[in-house]
């Protein structure tokens, strides 16, 4: 195109209709997309201009068709896209890998229209994901054919478009082998190692550096007849199979009316509890710190797996649309819990993928920003759900006690009509198991057993208050959506979503949520295979339990466009100390949900998915990827003062205290009503001016009222400090304050005396530590289920066994250390099942077996930047001991990027430093012995005496 249609915009107009293939664009979406911010009369004149030029340059009249729809007239114009999906959607996998030449539309892009961008962006990545899927066919039929040149050729090209997979990248080097090219598998595996570091930071592939060591050493071998990997689909690319084949009879009923639009909702982030105790619930044991605190891989799944498996190709996906109501006389909208009934008790049939009506609200509220949706604005919303089919109709009342459900069945690939249905029923759960046995029959699946009602509930009524309360709780308003869950429990006391969302609502105290995530458990049985699946993985979650990552993976295997499935398979290898394999499912997490990183106030489980990300590699101890992570995140969604936050916190860990400082004020400036003070508070300690920090958290103490939260901020910066007398003060009410708010939960200032108990241990006072320690393993959350029970004691029996070998007292460490390794065996936290390494490590310290304690300690680190730093510290004693200053020297130096808090609370930075000023010392390094001892020195200017005389005692070895 030259001229005045290659203008941009105009440009685009032509790319947009080229994508839309037959089917078209209404001119409404045009003007949205381009000229958002023109007036209606001035976007519709350049629209319409737009045509003109674009007419006149293509050389016909006819070569743009409609009027209120505008689409190509693919007989006179042909589309290489278009030309590409039809190869998709009939399996011609050599076409479509010879059609596509390139990323969709790369280099192009149009001033001003950010939605025209994202959806630039959105169809860029369908599209690339179609084609690496098409192309690993290819490839991998090559393989299987013996074609050893063209699997070399097509393994190659589908690592250039994705080359920091993994599985690609081994079978480019087993490829290569079987071509009798070592020396080239050798040479990938050097790039593919290259790029993961360069990249993010990652080490390499386990499975690629054991083949490149196995080809260094035999490389004369024989070329092995490796087996072709089976083909990994992507949830995302379920539109790569056959198109259902429209039945030939005519539809046993007239099309039903056009659907309208219905309100859209969100889904908020779980409630805070009113006093933020909740918070740190992790220094208890409730997680490992940074899992609580809530990076690209390529689109494998957990090492190379599909989370669909393969036999996801075989598999459709489908959404329930709108059900017009025309058979409710009142605002009940009895066809909006008919929408709902379909799409549960379809998905009871395991044939078939459903996109649940949870997520099409999401995607729905995503796509309109938190605005009523458009008429027809299912169709688009159930693409970017990752649907193929869609399912919709209308509720017509037929005499006094019958209703009448039209449907239609729509291949969402070319917008055919497939199929047509009407069934008749008494109520909407006769409807909803009529139409299920005829659908499901028609789409190749076994019919369900027994009815929706028993799956959900047999009121009407009460999955009428559900829906309602679903819309509420995805709207944010909590407190209304509690109301209808309660009311919809009223009316049916065993329906297990309406507990399960109850609970989720739920404002207040862990206690609370977990006594009423319990009850939805106690249900759950008899619920659908999705919802109890999706209950028991939240209680595996909030009580860590060994079950979650079985859970998660199931879900995200049988139920592939849900995210909670690789969200919690995500949280699941975090937990277990797989740090940068959580990095996939989590990526995995942000790329399915998006269009939320766009959105406004609603849940976002893209940016949760980023911030587990983020903090994955800070436990990994790569800041380097995790700062690249959270910009990515504040790129996309520059206005989250979490992001923010974060940033900072990274910033603060490597020392750019300026930077953090930055992050830390444009967060503010973003949340006014946040807690600023507190990650300001952290970073003047960090920075060591703890002037500064203690000014802050007293203005916030003086403020009075239930925040208690400043008392323990200033209790970790007097203990940074040296004055430990005063710390115990400000520990103590910290716990006070928690017992004067959380009066519902009986005990709750039990775990809240876990800083009291460190100050206690610093000041020498160890068996008044070890009891406090020991009283605090005894306190049980009302609610919780022995996993986290377990967690919590085997958190505080190991302190409790650290003050004791502090106080020299060995008698219990091995008993201890017994009870704790049978304790975590419980726990799915990987730091919860080493620690009884730690203790068997102080016991073996006492006895003066270093290097078999130094052992014991280096199994116990569950990570070294934000684990149990005491480990560190343990280890670092028995390393300097031993003479290995440089093993030393690098564990504490972990221990630094880690936070002041959590895991990280029970030894501070000057203790860590003064270590680091003695290892210097003895290992001859005297300038950087006299850096570390200088910062130890101002930060205990006014120390208490016992910390004073320690600091002489290394200060005397440095001077020598």
């Amino acid at each position: 195109m030259t001229g005045a249609a290659a203008q941009p915009r105009r440009l685009a107009v032509l790319a947009l209709l080229a994508r839309a293939g037959r089917s078209g664009v209404t001119r409404e979406k045009i003007l949205a997309l381009l000229w958002p911010d023109e007036t209606e009369d001035r976007a519709r004149r350049s629209l319409n201009q737009a045509v003109y030029s674009l007419r006149r340059d293509l050389g016909a009249d006819d070569a743009l068709m409609g009027t209120k729809d505008l689409r190509l007239n693919f007989d006179l114009i042909e589309v290489d896209v278009d030309e590409f999906q039809q190869s998709i959607e009939t399996n011609d996998v050599d076409r479509a890998v010879r059609v596509y030449t390139g990323p969709f539309l790369d280099g192009f892009f149009v001033p001003r229209a950010p939605d025209f961008e994202r959806w630039v962006e959105a169809e860029r990545s369908a599209l690339a994901r179609d084609y690496a899927v098409a192309l690993e066919r290819v490839a991998t039929r090559a393989t299987q054919n013996g074609d050893t040149a063209g699997a070399v050729t097509h393994w190659r090209r589908l690592a250039a478009s994705d080359p920091l997979n993994g599985r690609v990248a081994l079978s480019v080097m087993r490829a290569l082998v079987a071509a009798g090219d070592v020396n080239g598998a050798i040479q990938h595996a050097r790039l593919h190692e290259a790029l993961l570091d360069q990249e993010l930071g990652l080490p390499p592939d386990s499975e690629i550096a054991a083949l490149a060591r196995e080809l260094r050493a035999n490389p004369g071998m024989k070329p092995p007849s490796f087996a072709a990997p089976a083909v990994a689909v992507e949830a995302a690319t379920k539109a790569v199979q056959p198109a259902v084949a429209a039945p030939a009879p005519p539809p046993e009923s007239s099309s039903p009316p056009q659907a309208a639009g219905a309100a859209v909702a969100t889904r908020p982030v779980a409630a805070r509890s009113t006093v933020d105790s909740s918070r740190r619930w992790w220094l208890f044991g409730g997680t490992a710190a940074a899992v609580v605190i809530v990076a690209a891989v390529g689109f494998a799944f957990w090492r190379g797996r599909s989370a669909t498996g393969t036999a996801s190709e075989s598999r459709l996906v489908v959404a329930v649309g709108f059900i017009s109501d025309y058979a409710s006389a009142d605002s009940s909208d009895v066809g909006r819990a008919l929408r709902d009934m379909l799409a549960t008790n379809l998905a009871r049939a395991r044939e078939i993928t459903v996109i649940s009506g949870s997520r099409l609200l999401e995607v729905e509220r995503q796509m309109s920003r938190g605005g009523p949706s458009a008429p027809g604005a299912i169709v688009p919303v159930a693409r970017q759900a990752g649907a193929t089919t869609l399912i919709d109709g209308a509720l017509y009342p037929l005499g006094a006690d019958t209703l009448r459900l039209d449907l239609r069945v729509t291949n969402l690939g070319n917008g055919d009509v497939l199929r047509a249905y009407t069934v008749t029923g008494r109520d909407p759960f006769a409807l909803a198991d009529s139409a299920t046995a005829r659908l499901v029959d028609y789409l190749g699946a076994s019919a369900p057993r027994g009815s929706v009602a028993d799956a959900m509930t047999p009121s009407l009524t009460a999955y009428r208050l559900y829906e309602e309360g679903l819309r509420s709780f995805y709207r944010g308003e909590l407190d209304a959506s509690a109301r209808l869950f309660d009311a919809a429990l009223a009316e049916d006391s065993a329906f297990a979503m309406a507990a399960y969302y109850s609970a989720r609502a739920t404002r207040g105290s862990r206690s609370r949520y977990l006594t009423r995530l319990r009850r939805a458990v106690a249900l759950a049985a008899h619920a659908s295979d999705r919802d109890r699946l999706i209950i028991q993985g939240g209680w595996a979650e909030a009580n860590n339990s060994p079950a979650l990552a079985s859970i998660a993976e199931t879900l995200a295997v049988r139920y592939p466009n849900e995210v909670e499935g690789h969200y919690y398979l995500g949280r699941a290898l975090v937990n277990g100390g797989s740090f940068t394999e959580a990095v996939i499912p989590l990526r995995r997490v942000e790329l399915m949900d998006s269009l939320s990183l766009h959105g406004g106030d609603a849940r976002c489980a893209a940016c949760d998915a980023l911030l587990q990300q983020a903090v994955s590699y800070e436990l990994a101890d790569s800041m380097v990827a995790a700062e690249r992570v959270v910009r990515r995140w504040i790129v996309a969604r520059p206005k989250s003062s979490v992001a923010h936050i974060e940033l900072g916190r990274i910033l603060s860990a490597v020392g750019r205290i300026d930077e953090a400082q930055e992050e830390f004020r444009t967060a503010a400036g973003l949340d006014p009503s946040g807690s600023s003070w507190e990650p300001m508070a952290s970073l003047w300690m960090r920075s060591g001016d703890f002037a500064k920090a203690d000014q802050l958290l007293r203005v916030e103490i003086a403020k009075g009222g239930p925040q208690v939260e400043p008392h323990w901020f200033l209790a970790i910066s007097l203990r940074y400090q040296g004055r430990l007398s005063e710390a115990l003060g400000d520990a103590r009410a910290y716990r006070r304050g928690v017992a004067g708010v959380e009066r519902e939960t009986p005990g709750a200032a039990e775990p809240a005396a876990l800083l009291e108990a460190q100050v206690l241990r610093e000041l020498g006072r160890y068996r008044e530590s070890a009891a406090l320690f020991d009283s605090i393993s005894r306190f049980r959350v009302i609610g919780a289920d022995s996993s986290a029970i377990r967690s919590g004691r085997v958190w505080s029996l190991t302190h409790r066994a650290g003050a004791l070998a502090a106080a020299g007292d060995t008698g219990l460490l091995a008993a201890l250390a017994d009870t704790i390794e049978l304790l975590g065996a419980g726990s799915n936290l990987a730091r919860d099942q080493r620690l009884h390494h730690h203790v068997r490590g102080l016991l073996l310290a006492a006895q003066g077996d270093d290097s078999s304690a130094a052992t014991e300690f280096r199994r116990a680190v569950f990570s070294t930047t934000l684990g149990y730093t005491r480990t560190n510290v343990e280890m670092a004693k028995s390393l300097i001991r031993l003479g290995r200053y440089a093993e030393a020297t690098a564990v504490l130096s972990a221990a630094l990027r880690g936070s002041l808090e959590a895991a990280n609370l029970y030894a501070t930075h000057s203790e860590i430093r003064l270590l680091l000023a003695e290892a210097y010392a003895r290992a001859g390094q005297r300038d950087r012995a006299t850096d570390e001892l200088e910062r130890v020195q101002r930060a205990w200017a006014h120390a208490d005496p016992l910390v004073q005389r320690r600091l002489q005692a290394v200060a005397t070895l440095v001077g020598r």
